[in-house]
């Protein structure tokens, strides 16, 4: 019998993930990850106490195993710090998309071989197949729910363990096997928020963890005129409306921010077109490094619809992206994903 481990929050996901391998026949483990004390958990992503019981619960009702891994540690280094730095430079942090990279999985896999499991799986909605010794990650099904672009910098050697039951299954689906198979999981609520930020309030957040390291300055136009103050850098982000506090008679966009002179820039909405942009660190998924520009659908944000673009790859493992039509609000710091059809060929950082 194969061992697997699952990350579990205790929510609709995770649980239905667990309950789909042990009918497999595989020997499940079913592991929480404690990652901030004052987080609110939301599915698969981090867990407090409330997350650790409904787990250990669910656990228990499926008859498997189950097990706490206390990384916060690594949580505070990579996703917390990391999150409050981005903001100090001017750049819009996707956390998600970094704790998957350097905390989940690498945890999840590291307890794996702790107690000589083969594989690892989550509750998200992707999918994973082979492809001539080459692992390729694909769109789940639920076009509604795809997750793939949240783990487009896991690397060859993490897909080559990672399962994901529900990557051919519609929420609906999992919500009804929920009910049926997974006692009480199906009654938690599912959040859309940053995990480890209370009420959503990342102001309030980012005053408490690095409030020495905000302060105000001024707000101008593209011709370079004061427009109004701001308190901090770190409260805005490109494409941001409100809390400006301007008098204008149009409605006035951060179309950038400086980091160096903590300045805010501001415009119109055209003025946040862009018909390219350049990205850094790209990870290929799909294959080696291109040689030469390749034609992509490319998301820019997780609810971006993508665009189809022409990818022309740079010295230096970053990238070119030439936009078919303008884009607006391409935010630096946010993840760049590039897709063929249903597969992702690679992931990388907005400059």
């Amino acid at each position: 019998m194969m061992k697997i481990i699952v990350g579990m929050s205790g929510g609709v996901d995770s649980s239905v993930a667990a309950f789909l391998l042990r009918e497999k026949g595989y020997e499940v483990t079913g592991v929480t990850l404690q990652t901030f004390s004052a987080c609110r958990a939301p599915e698969d992503t981090c867990a407090d106490q409330a997350s650790i019981v409904a787990a250990r619960e669910v656990a228990r009702a499926l008859g498997i195993e189950h097990k706490v891994l206390d990384v916060r540690s690594d949580f505070k280094k990579f996703v917390i710090d990391y999150f409050c730095s981005e903001y100090s430079a001017g750049r819009t942090p996707n956390p998600c998309v970094v704790c998957n990279e350097s905390v989940k999985f690498t945890s999840l896999l590291k307890c794996a071989n702790g107690i000589g499991a083969e594989k690892i799986a989550t509750g998200h909605y992707a999918r994973v197949r082979e492809n001539r010794g080459r692992m390729l990650l694909m769109r789940g099904v639920d076009d509604n729910k795809d997750q793939a672009y949240f783990l487009s910098r896991l690397t060859q050697s993490v897909l080559k363990r990672v399962v994901f039951p529900l990557g051919e299954f519609r929420k609906s689906e999992v919500m009804q096997l929920a009910r049926e198979h997974a006692r009480g999981a199906h009654e938690r609520p599912e959040s859309q928020e940053i995990c480890f930020i209370p009420g959503d309030d990342y102001r309030a957040f980012l005053k408490q963890m690095c409030g020495s390291r905000i302060a105000g300055g001024d707000i101008i136009d593209r011709k370079g005129k004061l427009r109004g103050k701001h308190q901090g850098i770190e409260f805005y982000t490109v494409g941001q409306r409100g809390g400006l506090h301007l008098n204008s008679k149009t409605p006035q966009y951060v179309i950038s921010v400086d980091p160096i002179r903590r300045i805010i820039t501001v415009g119109d909405i055209d003025d946040l077109s862009r018909n390219e942009m350049r990205v850094s660190d790209v990870n290929w998924i799909a294959y080696e490094a291109p040689e030469k520009p390749f034609r992509a659908l490319v998301k820019i944000r997780y609810n971006h619809p993508g665009v189809m673009s022409t990818v022309q790859p740079q010295p230096g493992g970053g990238a070119l992206v030439v936009f078919d039509s303008p884009q607006k609000a391409v935010t630096p710091g946010q993840a760049a994903v590039f897709y063929d059809g249903g597969v992702v060929i690679g992931g990388a950082w907005i400059q």
